[in-house]
């Protein structure tokens, strides 16, 4: 691996395109762009490959051998264009990505080119392409809220430096839900209780003999009914009876 110093000096840490200043804390409602490296010789010409904003990378073509010659992103709407960033050497090696998955390491080794560079991806698939050798390794990971969208470094008939070029995600936020409309409450009828029974009123009795006509109690209309009855048993009572002829 390089040492702190050579690392400080041919890898900055993240860092915000295009002024090289590092924000504290990126601000994920807007698309900003961000670079790791690069790390390598300092032979080629500076190149930069992005795809149309927005855009993710389906797939990654290299062309090696004991070097890395050539290397680039395959994007969708160019499945068949040959890496752009080196030379025409060495093997074209061209690997698709299945749906949803990413590049989420770089690795490689490097001298005053690239020698051997090794690619991870989301579902844990690992690339090895070059050669063995190289005095110096370099590591990029991709940050958690960052998707890898291009590379950049120096190039010439070899890849003589590279760097990845990081985009914030934008945070995905629920559609608000629609208040639902609501049901009016049906009420239930109230059953009537069956130990109340209704109430049944008396009909009136009217005093004998009451020119007012006024109500007798109920005791009082009791006692006038069996008034008759116990009259004619008196009577009955105190008559004399009859000798048989």
């Amino acid at each position: 691996m390089t040492s702190p110093a050579e690392q400080s000096a041919s890898t900055p840490s993240l860092s915000l395109a295009p002024d090289n200043t590092v924000p504290s804390t990126p601000d994920l409602n807007t698309e900003r762009t961000f670079r790791l490296g690069p790390s390598g010789g300092h032979g080629g010409e500076a190149f930069e490959q992005r795809g149309l904003p927005g855009m993710r990378p389906i797939g990654v073509a290299v062309r090696h051998a004991a070097l890395i010659d050539a290397v680039s992103l395959i994007w969708p709407n160019q499945k068949d264009e040959t890496p752009a960033a080196g030379g025409e050497g060495g093997t074209l090696t061209q690997v698709m990505f299945a749906d949803g998955e990413t590049l989420v390491q770089i690795r490689g080794r490097h001298g005053a080119h690239l020698d051997g560079l090794e690619l991870t991806t989301s579902a844990g698939q690992v690339l090895t392409f070059g050669g063995p050798g190289g005095t110096h390794e370099f590591a990029y990971d991709v940050p958690t809220g960052t998707t890898l969208t291009g590379l950049f470094g120096r190039a010439g008939i070899y890849l003589d430096a590279l760097g990845i070029i990081l985009t914030a995600e934008q945070p995905k936020t629920a559609p608000a839900k629609k208040p639902g409309a609501r049901k009016p409450s049906a009420k239930k009828p109230v059953a009537p209780n069956a130990a109340e029974k209704p109430a049944v009123a008396k009909p009136a009795v009217r005093k004998k003999n009451d020119p007012e006509g006024s109500e007798a109690t109920p005791k009082e209309a009791e006692d006038g009914a069996a008034a008759p009855a116990r009259n004619r048993a008196s009577a009955k009572a105190k008559s004399p009876v009859k000798p048989k002829g």
